[in-house]
């Protein structure tokens, strides 16, 4: 399964920053938008993943409204070895928009984005 299980994560794009909780049951992530764009944004889904090599992980999940309107298809790649996170997510016309920034895993809610705490645990 995924290494990430049951760590907060924060995603730091330039359009805004994301909190990135992957539940303890291994299939289930929550995120909050914490800055520019992402604020008001807030979703649990429910993700696929697939190892990429040492360190890198590809998350895949459908990400719904409050009515379970489909609202984007993403597939979101963490490279832990130089802590950058990559999302390309699909809107609703079907445009692909592409995202990408800094990743702090096991975030502690307080360490800004240039540290990289956890990346020296084994992968």
């Amino acid at each position: 399964g995924y290494p990430g299980t049951g760590q907060t994560m924060l995603s730091d794009f330039t359009t805004g920053a994301f909190r990135i909780h992957f539940h303890d049951d291994g299939c289930t992530a929550s995120f909050w938008g914490l800055s520019g764009d992402a604020i008001g944004m807030d979703n649990t889904v429910k993700y696929a993943y697939t190892p990429i090599g040492t360190g890198v992980h590809k998350l895949t999940w459908r990400a719904y409204d409050k009515q379970k309107v489909l609202l984007a298809n993403v597939v979101h790649v963490q490279n832990w070895n130089n802590c950058m996170v990559y999302t390309s997510f699909s809107e609703p016309d079907m445009k692909f928009v592409h995202w990408q920034g800094p990743q702090i895993r096991n975030w502690d809610g307080s360490s800004p984005p240039g540290t990289c705490p956890g990346n020296t645990s084994p992968h």
